[in-house]
């Protein structure tokens, strides 16, 4: 049978008045956040369990790995995978971060739905993204095929690819069926492709422009 120790003192953390470190039987046992001491209710003079102990770091633990995952929101929105690749580089328990991701996704912080869609809008409006880009970029954020199937045609019905590959041309100074170099016509070709257009996206377009003699 485990024996109960002595809080003997709970005192404001040097570092961080935010924090108190508590020290059982004379000596430094741990530092927790306030919300954890107070909602242990801890003052000294209890008796606390080897056991109470280790279930008190493991509430510490999973509180501070959900700040660090508030923190990294407030940068910008993250899918999931994001968010548990992350944690994990903290070297923190792989079962608190899923416990703090299903946290996450409850409350509303975490869905890779919303996430993908407002990644969609971001990719196509400022990077003139095409289908097979966009599919590239959502699967290496982690996004499942059948989210990343539906987001893709959301997105392509509300801005067909012809428009943004119109809309690519007119930044470059290339207006349809204007009269291009044929440098300027490969380097546009390549350019739509590295972007993620089939040729039968561009094919219209480009073919609709006429090449001049110049080199």
């Amino acid at each position: 049978m485990s024996q109960d120790n002595e809080i003997t003192a709970i005192k404001v953390n040097v570092k961080n008045r935010k924090r108190r470190s508590i020290f059982i039987d004379g000596e430094f046992a741990l530092s927790v956040s306030e919300g954890v001491l107070f909602q242990n209710h801890l003052k000294v003079g209890d008796n606390i369990s080897p056991e109470a102990l280790s279930s008190l770091k493991s509430e510490e633990e999973t509180h501070q790995i959900l700040q660090a995952a508030y923190r990294f929101l407030s940068y910008r929105p993250r899918s999931i995978k994001e968010m548990r690749d992350r944690l994990l580089e903290k070297e923190w328990s792989k079962d608190q971060v899923t416990a703090v991701i299903a946290k996450l996704e409850d409350d509303g912080y975490l869905n890779d739905l919303d996430f993908a869609r407002m990644f969609a809008r971001d990719r196509v409006k400022f990077k003139y993204l095409g289908p097979a880009g966009l599919r590239n970029e959502l699967f290496r954020k982690g996004i499942d095929q059948e989210l990343i199937a539906l987001v893709v045609d959301e997105i392509y019905t509300e801005h067909p690819p012809a428009k943004i590959i119109e809309a690519l041309m007119k930044k470059r100074g290339i207006e349809p069926r204007a009269e291009v170099v044929p440098k300027e016509k490969t380097r546009l070709i390549n350019q739509l492709r590295r972007k993620g257009f089939s040729w039968g996206e561009m094919e219209a377009l480009v073919t609709g422009l006429k090449t001049s003699s110049g080199k």
